[in-house]
């Protein structure tokens, strides 16, 4: 058992956090590029629903899913707004049979995330003119998964099968987009991951059938095979979609939304700022995939209205920026006001610092230079904090040098 010891320096701290860009997408700001080959596309189930068991299809054809055994707490934080988790165990949901796509043409892409380690297959979208298939009989079945050594299979069932694998395993907790194109008139089946970082094809003909009687996603006809993890963002398109669309598609791992804009910096951070001088804001830039340069961003003090340089302290400057489809990044700065003439504590050691229960603590100390930058050797310094160090958890020490 360990806890950690979280140093903190009087006057001047040098271990500041490094700075981190946060990312606000909310789902129904992702709208701000086109959806890709949106004339051919028969359904589109975004799955950003954060209640109830309607999936709904976002097309005009309204093909909205089912869920069965499924609660509200499926709906979760997704690749893009929410998206559905499966159990493994019971969960599917049900699509409508009357959309038309086939085995012999049309385009599935999807999105997976899954940690699963499973000792059998599990099918994440699944079509069939039968109603009793469990994804490698002899009826005619069309699926999307993983197969029992976790790797993603694109299989068709037919006089000759299509059964394309990746070599990779996928079961890494991170979102991977699937595409499985069927173009039977050109004998071309397409297996994608993530764009084209997998490709794989076989030119064969199996079965032309229709996905008429079983249509769904997280389980094959037959009550077993579950599909365990997260879905987002399913799409049926009518044609086989070419590479480069696929492509488009994958968007870099932005899929055809909107991407959110980033921010830079401009100047140091941590910034010093010298007791009793007006505070300059150097600000940051701002740019976005689709609007381009969005200019320089004036932050905001955090807690108050201007940054007060009259006594020695620690700020936080916020800097926030919008794009046109409204997608928001925020990112910020820590500002510390330093008397020129106070000395410089610098942490000796780790912070934070791990130290082990029960035993004596070493405290590593701090080394001190003066205005000039000079060493100033050992320095007769204070600390404060060490007396609850008797227990797990985390602690501030705070270290003063006169």
């Amino acid at each position: 058992m360990s806890f950690i010891l979280r140093m903190r320096q009087t006057p001047v701290l040098k271990h500041f956090a490094t700075p981190a860009l946060t990312l606000l997408l909310t789902a129904s700001h992702l709208l701000g590029g086109p959806i890709t080959r949106e004339d051919i596309l028969l359904a589109h189930w975004k799955l950003d629903e954060s209640a109830g068991s309607t999936a709904a299809d976002a097309t005009a054809n309204k093909k909205d899913g089912t869920l069965r055994n499924m609660e509200d707490a499926s709906w979760v934080p997704g690749k893009f707004g929410n998206a559905l988790k499966f159990d493994g165990k019971d969960d599917f949901v049900n699509l409508p049979t009357d959309i038309g796509i086939s085995s012999a043409k049309g385009t599935v892409s999807l999105w997976l995330k899954t940690a699963r380690d499973a000792t059998d297959h599990g099918f994440a979208y699944y079509g069939a003119p039968v109603t009793g298939g469990d994804g490698y009989g002899s009826q005619n079945e069309f699926h999307i998964g993983l197969r029992n050594n976790e790797q993603l299979n694109f299989y068709v069932r037919g006089s000759t099968n299509v059964d394309l694998r990746t070599t990779a395993k996928y079961h890494d907790d991170k979102w991977h987009q699937v595409v499985a194109v069927a173009d039977h008139a050109n004998k071309t089946y397409t297996l994608y991951v993530d764009g084209t970082t997998f490709k794989k094809d076989a030119a064969l003909e199996p079965n032309n059938f229709q996905f008429n009687q079983v249509h769904r996603l997280g389980r094959p006809a037959a009550s077993r095979r579950y599909y365990a993890g997260l879905v987002d963002d399913l799409r049926l398109y009518a044609d086989p979609l070419t590479e480069a669309e696929v492509l488009t598609l994958y968007g870099e791992g932005f899929s055809d939304y909107d991407r959110p804009p980033t921010l830079a910096l401009v100047g140091d951070n941590p910034l010093k700022v010298d007791m009793g001088t007006v505070f300059a804001d150097p600000g940051a830039t701002a740019t976005d995939q689709e609007d381009g340069d969005l200019g320089t961003v004036q932050g905001k003090v955090e807690g108050a209205e201007t940054l007060d340089t009259s006594k020695i302290g620690f700020w936080t400057v916020n800097y926030t920026v919008t794009d046109s489809a409204g997608n928001s990044a925020t990112l910020s700065r820590n500002v510390q006001v330093v008397d020129a003439l106070s000395p410089v504590l610098t942490l000796v050691g780790d912070n934070p610092l791990h130290h082990e229960l029960g035993t004596a603590f070493a405290d590593p100390g701090i080394t001190a230079t003066n205005a000039a930058g000079d060493p100033i050797d050992g320095p007769d310094f204070q600390v404060a904090g060490t007396d609850a160090l008797d227990k797990a958890g985390s602690y501030t020490l705070t270290y003063t040098y006169t």
